[in-house]
């Protein structure tokens, strides 16, 4: 390398290097294992034929009901024909509220049987996001569960809710769609402050799932959690990857199920389930905590990780609670390509540096990096090809999407990952646009100009500052209510700054290194008074990192959020019996 910069001076750091073996080129996939349980060339005809094979096998339990695959598939097609009932066309979007249980999974499955195209509005979404969705895909129905129906009826569209069907209704339930129609249209982050919409067909679904479900010889004896929202693609690897290789899903909900660590993990420990998929942040919130033998995990085969950065640690982690017979997957992907890449290890692997490596692609996909486009190089965007993408330019296997993720090929020939070229950023395994932020502020009659960063809290975890060109300095209080009328709770910035300008570039664009960094010190007025409320008052401040905390503060405001207060609520529980 060192006489290769010597002989030419033109030469550019990002060359000095050259590349690792074949790692410049376009690097393929990893071989993977039998894909699917069921044939077809759709998610329904490949679901009718799982069906048809174990009618009475278990297909989901959600801690109130366990449903078989028949059982499900009865409740799926009564939605199916509902909707055909009331005119729906096939690759129609339909809205899809819910929560995180067996009735949400039938829904979504009505729709699909259907021939529709399901469009998740998660319920602690904002109405005025819950709007732009609608207008944006045009959806003329809803499909709903009873406890959600009350909220889903705000859109002033017809419902169809799910336990108020008959299960044994007759008529036919699937309907024959091609294999290029819609299967679903996710939202996510979008730099204008709209969501932008990402689609999938069937035949992308499929190939997605057929390669997620052969990386980890996925089958009829699997027991899968599910954990993430519906409205994520994450949920897509544990509800599909479960359902069409014929083995059981086993949802708990994180969130919003009122159980603490120790609580979802005996539900899971319970179930026996065979592969636990969450982000590092969950993941690292269950087994970080103190177990016992109710969170006995012996029947684990894999742990997947996905959806924000994993460490070095979160192995060692696995290591220490879980033993050798546990493999980890550090997986990498994104909305428009929900299985991409994934670095395989267990307690006996060794490591280099703080983060785990991305691995290679997985099953008939191919990647290179690129300098600059069409510049390969051995550090740049990480750039698919293949057919199934939900993204990108070109057709087939020619097809091609830019990420806009960095990365670069290490000296031991592992892929690190480095960073964005854009704004982009991930909050708890949540994709956020920086910009659709500021954009959101910028709705304010008092705001000229606004930009928003995330910085490390005083426990290291990344938390989100709104800052912003006023005339006066503005009450937090009334910009958090404002930035909630349209974006998620964990998306309003829990810091603010005020600043006579914002720093620029030369070219006048922003310059975000360049923005000051957030004080974190206590926003509270009044000193807890009281022995309970000084205890609570400690801990808040424990889990939130900071050196004190007032009385009248808002928790979430601060930096909290859900899986913190589920923690919160633990250790109360523990201090004050």
């Amino acid at each position: 390398a060192l006489e290769r910069v010597l002989a030419d001076e033109g030469l550019r750091v990002g060359e000095w290097f050259g590349c690792l073996g074949d790692e410049c080129g376009w690097v393929s996939g990893e071989a993977v294992g039998a894909g699917l349980a069921g044939a077809g060339e759709t998610v329904g005809e490949v679901l009718s034929s799982v069906v048809s094979s174990q009618p009475k096998r278990l297909a989901v339990a959600d801690g109130e009901r366990r449903w078989s695959y028949g059982e499900l598939w009865l409740r799926a097609a009564a939605v199916s024909r509902a909707l055909q009932t009331a005119g729906l066309v096939p690759g129609e979007r339909v809205g899809l509220v819910g929560g995180h249980d067996g009735p949400l999974l039938a829904g979504l499955l009505g729709i699909v049987l259907a021939g529709g195209a399901y469009v998740p509005l998660e319920p602690w979404q904002p109405q005025s996001r819950w709007e732009a969705v609608r207008a944006a895909q045009g959806l003329r129905r809803v499909v709903t569960v009873a406890g959600e129906a009350e909220r889903a009826a705000s859109l002033g569209l017809p419902l169809v809710v799910v336990e108020s069907l008959p299960a044994d209704a007759g008529g036919e339930a699937l309907v024959a769609v091609s294999p290029d129609a819609p299967v679903y249209v996710l939202h996510t982050s979008g730099t204008t402050g709209a969501p932008r919409a990402v689609m999938q067909t069937q035949a992308g679904l499929l190939w997605q799932l057929a390669r997620y479900a052969g990386s980890l010889g996925l089958g009829r004896e699997d027991r899968l959690s599910w954990l993430s929202g519906y409205g994520y693609d994450a949920a897509l690897q544990d509800v599909f990857g479960a359902l069409l290789s014929g083995a059981s899903l086993h949802a708990v909900d994180v969130q919003g199920g009122g159980l603490d660590g120790a609580g979802v993990l005996a539900r899971l420990a319970d179930a026996g389930v065979t592969v636990l998929h969450a982000t590092p942040t969950v993941y690292r919130y269950l087994l970080g905590a103190e177990l016992s033998c109710r969170h006995e995990l012996g029947s684990l085969r894999w742990v997947v990780l996905g959806g924000e950065a994993a460490r070095a640690s979160d192995l060692a982690l696995l290591a220490s609670r879980l033993g050798p017979g546990v493999g980890l997957v550090n997986g990498y992907g994104l909305t428009e390509c929900t299985v991409a890449t994934r670095w395989v290890g267990d307690a006996r692997s060794r490591l280099r540096g703080e983060w785990l490596p991305l691995g290679r692609p997985v099953g008939p996909l191919s990647l290179r990096l690129e300098s600059a486009p069409g510049e390969a190089g051995w550090c740049g965007e990480i750039v698919l090809r293949a057919a199934g993408l939900a993204a990108g330019e070109g057709e087939g296997e020619s097809r091609v999407y830019r990420t806009g993720d960095l990365a670069y090929w290490r000296a031991d020939g592992e892929l690190m990952y480095a960073g964005r070229r854009d704004a982009q950023v991930q909050l708890g395994g949540r994709r956020l646009e920086l910009d659709e932020v500021a954009a959101v502020l910028e709705r304010h009659a008092a705001v000229r100009a606004a930009a928003a960063a995330v910085w490390p809290g005083p426990d290291g975890v990344l938390r989100l500052a709104g800052y912003y060109e006023a005339a006066a300095e503005l009450d937090p209080a009334e910009l958090r209510a404002h930035c909630r009328g349209w974006l998620a709770d964990w998306a309003v910035p829990v810091a603010w700054l005020r600043l006579a300008r914002l720093p620029r570039r030369a070219n006048g664009k922003l310059d975000r290194d360049a923005l000051p960094a957030p004080r974190w010190g206590a926003a509270g007025r009044r000193l807890p008074a009281g022995e309970l409320e000084r205890q609570i008052a400690g801990l808040c401040a424990e889990l939130l990192g900071r050196e004190t905390i007032g009385a009248d503060d808002d928790f979430f405001a601060l930096g909290g959020h859900s899986l913190l207060a589920l923690q919160l609520i633990a250790r109360i529980r523990e201090q004050t019996g």
